[in-house]
């Protein structure tokens, strides 16, 4: 409905007693009822004001409706249709696919490598997608790959861009660390690139989002699985470290 009226050539609505969002916080009762709204839906006041759907920022938008609940099970993936700015279907009786197929929509728009950002239940459809925005974590701070004081560091980025979900699963590139347990695997999310030589690096005293994955050795044809784990995992090493990347299907 949003693009219905957005790219409609005249939208005429009639908004009774209402005040032009740039005198909002001028005003003390509408700025109370702004703060309420920002407090009941978790969205940042500026970003109330000001804010532009698309698929940017897709992990904290994803916190903005963790705490959401809706009566329909679906309802949790198509009341955000519009704040990613994406097309689907609806059909209700899919249940929790819902969320699946919007997570489908955004990958195909997104390469934020925070979308990786979560933990808990996965999806019935792929168990490297989220059953929820509820399964979605808090990240700690991170250096944005923007920023540095060299030329190299600014054309640095974080993670695969480059991510997309195939017949085999969500195909990505990791940097694939081997733990003491055997079966198990560590599979770093948001190394730094500096250019297309398929390596990775990770900074000493920062800490990498990174997936737990298993293989079973038994199996020859065998893929990577992620494991389910209650909350995000991060590594950190004390120097810094290269490795080769990885291409795995989850």
């Amino acid at each position: 409905m949003f693009k219905w009226y957005r790219d409609s050539q005249v939208c005429i609505a009639y908004l009774a007693d209402s005040t032009p969002i740039d005198d909002l916080g001028h005003d003390k009762q509408n700025a109370a009822r702004m703060n309420a709204l920002s407090w009941a839906t978790r969205i940042p006041l500026d970003d109330l004001c000001y804010f532009r759907p698309g698929t940017r920022d897709v992990h904290e938008k994803m916190m903005w409706a963790s705490t959401r609940t809706t009566t329909r099970i679906e309802d949790i993936a198509y009341c955000l249709i519009g704040i990613f700015d994406v097309s689907m279907t609806i059909a209700y009786g899919e249940g929790k696919r819902a969320f699946y197929r919007l997570m489908e929509a955004i990958i195909h728009r997104c390469g934020e490598w925070q979308i990786m950002a979560w933990a808990g239940q996965p999806s019935a459809d792929s168990a490297a997608l989220p059953e929820s925005p509820r399964c979605f974590r808090q990240l700690a701070s991170h250096p944005d790959s923007s920023t540095g004081s060299g030329e190299c560091e600014q054309k640095a980025w974080r993670g695969d861009r480059n991510y997309v979900i195939t017949k085999r699963g969500l195909q990505l590139r990791l940097i694939l660390e081997c733990t003491r347990y055997g079966q198990c695997t560590v599979g770093v999310v948001d190394y730094w690139c500096y250019n297309t030589s398929g390596e990775g690096v990770l900074k000493p005293s920062q800490d990498h989002l990174c997936l737990l994955l298993r293989m079973d050795p038994f199996d020859p044809f065998a893929e990577w699985q992620k494991v389910q784990t209650a909350d995000l995992l991060t590594v950190s090493t004390d120097v810094e470290v290269k490795e080769a990347l990885t291409t795995v299907w989850l």
